[in-house]
């Protein structure tokens, strides 16, 4: 979404950017800096998304900072993680 796009959907919410800045202690600025892609923040680009009902990936589909990883993906990193440090202790018979 656009900056018009989400200021549009927020009004139609019956929000603006600053009821969701004096919600979250932010100054609207920085929220619109952040809708405008002027500023990156992922706590600006949450508090816009959980103002707008969506994920933050929906709202901002286009800012690579504030995608996140599936929770498979964080699993098997962690996995990975976890089998390297079981076979450097030498404990290559814990590891599944």
């Amino acid at each position: 979404m656009n900056h018009d796009q989400i200021k549009k959907a927020l009004h139609d919410k019956g929000l603006t950017f600053t009821a969701l800045a004096k919600a979250s202690g932010k100054k609207y600025q920085t929220l619109t800096a952040c809708s405008m892609r002027k500023a990156t923040s992922k706590p600006c680009a949450l508090i816009i998304a959980a103002g707008l009902g969506m994920d933050v990936n929906e709202v901002f589909p286009d800012v690579e900072q504030y995608k996140s990883k599936s929770r498979k993906e964080l699993t098997t990193g962690s996995l990975d993680k976890a089998k390297a440090a079981l076979k450097k202790a030498n404990l290559e018979v814990a590891v599944a």
